[in-house]
């Protein structure tokens, strides 16, 4: 939880990964098992980088699951509603094991990824309004 609340943006979260990513690939290219277990028994200069390399992978998987979501509603359930301000959030909130909020997420959405869905949203409420 504490990667969701401190890492708001795609930026802090790349600077992050750039930071422990080294450490935990090595580690697991050494044949180092990511499971809850082995990770508590690390020791070493690198256990911390490989315990959050670790924790940024799991959250992230988490994220781009409910990220998908979000962007799949947008044709059909929300489309007029931009990224942490929709209005579909039963699933959302299912599957946001951190805090079960809907509109609380981190925005780790690339650059493109946030042209696209302005564009999107645009394009959407132009169409809306030519229709009214």
């Amino acid at each position: 939880m504490r990667v969701w609340q401190t890492l708001p943006t795609g930026e802090a979260f790349d600077r992050e990964y750039e930071r422990v990513n080294p450490a935990y690939e090595a580690w697991k290219q050494e044949g180092g098992q990511p499971d809850v277990t082995t990770l508590a028994a690390l020791h070493g200069d690198d256990a911390d980088l490989i315990r959050q390399g670790y924790d940024l992978e799991g959250v992230y998987l988490v994220w781009k699951d409910i990220y998908a979501v979000w962007w799949r509603s947008r044709g059909t359930v929300d489309p007029a509603n931009p990224w942490n301000e929709t209005t579909a959030c039963g699933l959302i909130e299912s599957m946001n094991i951190f805090t079960g909020q809907c509109n609380a997420l981190p925005d780790w959405r690339t650059e493109a990824d946030v042209a696209r869905d302005a564009e999107v949203l645009a394009d959407y409420r132009a169409k809306q309004a030519a229709t009214n």
